[in-house]
């Protein structure tokens, strides 16, 4: 339990590390800092949001809209930035990652009330084709759905299906683009650092952990445990040049030498994991290890695959070009962003980037920098709060653990 806990520590402070860093040592626009008047017309903040709770996210909006800003997609983002067209004052990008159900529950009848647009970058790997339609903050209004039911919408059905995300994009309101196909993370040395275990949380949307494993020769993306499994030392899959392809025939040892001796109740024993650990020392030195790092035109081919296969799944689903990317947990690498490019995406969005705190016209539009949304009350504008103020609730809620997923 205590490396559960250690765990969800260190994935808090993975998240908002940077986030910390930049507002501290004012790497942050200076409108976070101090009120000004206006953003300058040669800039372009864009924000990032996650999952969304009804209150917070309309009272986000609403600021906005009494404020008069005016909202981008994709495309047009791309022609201020790139200077094909002038930018108009108080213009600002609003960015939600990962496609979670309250993207429809929440953010698609704020944004319709206040007519405001938005972009979201989804996984197709993780949406299901279904036709339903679960109920919105609309219905809320409209005296024919309870808020619970609202809130509770990621709990029972955490992302969003394809039928909604059709009616959402016919809509003109939200703009669908890619977050890659699987927001996955790889091995990239041969050290293990622990086992699967019932006290792990491989959950992409709350860990940096969400392992691409050998099975049966192929390549599969854990979404449940399997207990006894080794963990090598990993890092997201569109940030690493490198991958360790570990020996398939020994995880699969592991899993079974746990099932053997009790599943669940094998990890009760204190010393669990040094039993494993002799069970791998046994097994290297009867038949070997056959793991192995991939070469870099390896490498590269599975990047690009990646990111061609979600894009290519987006854009037959919803009769669409797709050249917007944004990298999952906010971390790509220069393999990335030339895969991106080699397959025509225009844009690349990151989190905070060490030599940019905001987008000007006329900036590399594959390295596109994006600020959390608690900062959006920083905006110039009737209401405005105070750096500090937001900074101060932000810390709170990170002692308390109560981030949300990152990227």
């Amino acid at each position: 339990m205590y490396r559960n806990i250690k765990a969800n520590v260190y994935d808090s402070y993975r998240k908002n590390k940077d986030d910390f860093r930049a507002f501290l040592f004012r790497i942050y626009p200076e409108f976070i800092y101090k009120e000004v008047e206006k953003i300058p017309l040669e800039e372009i903040p864009v924000f990032t949001f996650h999952s969304v709770e009804p209150e917070t996210f309309e009272e986000q909006i609403r600021y906005l809209a009494e404020n008069r800003y005016r909202t981008v997609t994709g495309d047009k983002f791309f022609e201020i930035i790139t200077g094909k067209v002038k930018n108009e004052e108080n213009t600002i990008v609003l960015t939600f990652d990962d496609g979670v159900g309250s993207l429809w529950s929440v953010v698609y009848p704020v944004l319709k009330k206040y007519g405001l647009s938005a972009i979201s970058f989804i996984l197709p790997s993780r949406i299901v084709e279904r036709s339903e339609h679960h109920s919105t903050l609309q219905d809320v209004w409209d005296g024919k759905a309870a808020i619970e039911k609202i809130r509770d919408r990621e709990r029972t059905a955490p992302f969003l299906n394809w039928g909604e995300i059709r009616q959402i994009h016919k809509s003109g309101v939200i703009d669908f683009q890619s977050h890659t196909s699987y927001h996955h993370s790889v091995f990239v040395s041969d050290k293990i650092v622990d086992f699967l275990n019932p006290f792990m949380n491989i959950n992409f949307l709350q860990s940096s952990l969400s392992p691409m494993v050998r099975k049966n020769g192929r390549d599969v993306v854990l979404d449940t445990l399997e207990y006894g499994r080794p963990i090598y030392e990993w890092a997201p899959a569109m940030r690493s040049d490198k991958r360790y392809i570990e020996d398939e025939e020994l995880g699969n040892e592991c899993v079974e030498f746990v099932l053997q001796n009790g599943g669940d109740s094998f990890f009760a024993q204190s010393g669990w994991r040094q039993l494993l650990k002799g069970y791998i020392r046994d097994f290297k030195r009867k038949k070997g290890n056959d793991g192995r790092f991939q070469s870099a035109p390896e490498r590269f081919k599975e990047i690009r695959e990646d990111l061609l296969q979600s894009k290519k799944s987006i854009e037959s689903k919803l009769n669409k070009d797709v050249k917007h990317l944004c990298y999952p947990w906010y971390e790509g690498g220069d393999l990335s962003v030339k895969a991106s490019k080699e397959i025509g995406f225009i844009c690349n969005y990151w989190g905070i980037l060490k030599d940019r705190s905001i987008n000007r016209v006329g900036d590399d539009p594959f390295y596109v920098v994006r600020i959390n949304n608690d900062y959006i009350h920083t905006l110039p504008g009737k209401g405005r709060e105070s750096a500090l103020k937001v900074f101060t609730k932000k810390f709170e809620n990170y002692r308390n653990n109560k981030f949300q997923g990152c990227g």
